[in-house]
């Protein structure tokens, strides 16, 4: 068990990323210790995959294309 202060979250953020964008993974859970915790952690994988200059969507612009096009609307088209 690692200290809190550690990069637990982050380490684990990157690694669920990485595993989807890389098709390792279909699917992904979130496990956080409150929903409110579970729910920054989605925030934040959304702001890595909207952000234009970010390393990731430069690395991997297959799956971060959708999200910046579709400029935080969640409706079908």
């Amino acid at each position: 068990m690692l200290p809190r202060g550690s990069g637990k979250s982050v380490v684990s953020t990157a690694m669920l990323l990485y595993l989807i964008a890389t098709g390792k993974r279909k699917f992904a859970v979130i496990v956080s210790q409150s929903a409110r915790s579970a729910s920054m952690m989605m925030k934040d994988f959304y702001f890595i995959l909207t952000n234009k200059d970010s390393p990731f969507s430069q690395d991997y612009p297959q799956v971060c294309l959708p999200f910046i096009l579709s400029h935080g609307s969640t409706r079908r088209l």
